[in-house]
């Protein structure tokens, strides 16, 4: 496992993202920094995240709201 992540959420607000696997390889290291990055933007969607999120969880459609 790597360090939690830590990003700041348009609100301000830090959202930590929490047992990011290690990758073996230049092929899972892309995968994994893909996934993570798909999280933050869907993160980025929340108008009032949580604190802090597993790696990988999935958001459900009603924490999310479309940004003007």
């Amino acid at each position: 496992m790597l360090p939690d992540i830590q990003v700041y959420h348009y609100t301000g607000h830090r959202i930590v993202i929490t047992d990011v696997p290690a990758a073996s390889n230049e092929e899972q290291s892309f995968a994994i920094l893909a996934s993570l990055q798909k999280q933050i933007d869907d993160l980025e969607q929340i108008m009032k995240p949580r604190a802090s999120y597993p790696f990988g969880s999935e958001l459900h459609s009603n924490e999310l709201h479309p940004i003007a």
